[in-house]
């Protein structure tokens, strides 16, 4: 499964780690925890695969991979339900 941006979006990360994106268009920004920011960063970096994704966070914070799946499709499913993705 992939995730894939509804719109083109912009990221920051500010001095604490949390992430913002931000939807040029219109304005409209969202403020997600410091952990979004590695999940942001890790599906960036596997096109948006989920298992892959998956993986490699679970590698990187030594953690249960069931743990991490759970954790980001939480939180895919709530970029998709606030309009940001969707899944493929």
């Amino acid at each position: 499964m992939r995730v894939r941006l509804e719109q083109p979006l912009t990221a920051e990360v500010d001095a604490e780690g949390r992430l913002m994106l931000i939807v040029p268009g219109t304005g409209a920004s969202f403020r997600f925890e410091a952990e979004h920011t590695g999940m942001w960063i890790a599906l960036r970096r596997h096109g948006g695969r989920l298992d892959e994704a998956s993986r490699a966070l679970a590698r990187r914070w030594d953690v249960e991979l069931s743990a991490v799946r759970e954790d980001l499709g939480r939180w895919v499913s709530h970029l998709c339900a606030i309009g940001l993705a969707h899944l493929d």
